[in-house]
């Protein structure tokens, strides 16, 4: 959801669809090139088309920025950090094996609950419309987090938005 609401303020010059992912070369409003990717791999192998991506653009992992969803966290809560485990994310933990390296920031979006039965359909599953404005606001906070990340540095970043 935070890719789709960035590809809508940037200029994409070039869209590419690789086996692993979906990438969006773009121009942001302060002409700053910028590269979205969306991965097509399942979330638990994510980490293989992160890692094409840092190989074949030589992405410096201080300048790479992963948006994850996090059962973890409550709903609507944005925690941005600049590098650290996995938290139990098995998405993260694929990139972090991948990479070989945890040390890149990332923006986790809470999606959780209270009591969730089955973990897999709940991730999978759609937002009661209960949900749907608290996650239009922390879509929103993301995608300015995103979009601030890319001109300032993570420790800024999180003093803003954190």
């Amino acid at each position: 959801m935070v890719i789709d609401v960035l590809l809508e303020q940037v200029t994409v010059e070039k869209e590419e669809r690789c086996s692993n992912y979906v990438l969006y070369h773009a121009r942001t409003a302060d002409d700053v090139n910028v590269i979205l990717s969306k991965p097509l791999t399942f979330m638990n192998r994510s980490g293989c088309a992160v890692e094409e991506l840092v190989s074949r653009f030589g992405i410096p992992l201080s300048n790479l920025l992963i948006i994850l969803d996090d059962l973890n966290l409550p709903l609507g809560k944005l925690r941005l950090r600049p590098d650290g485990s996995d938290g139990g994310h098995n998405g993260l933990k694929s990139i972090i094996a991948h990479l070989q390296d945890d040390k890149f920031p990332r923006c986790r979006i809470g999606i959780g609950q209270d009591t969730v039965v089955d973990t897999v359909d709940f991730v999978l599953g759609e937002f009661d419309e209960n949900e749907n404005d608290v996650v239009t606001k922390v879509v929103s906070k993301a995608v300015d987090a995103c979009s601030f990340f890319v001109t300032h540095e993570m420790v800024q970043t999180m003093n803003l938005f954190n």
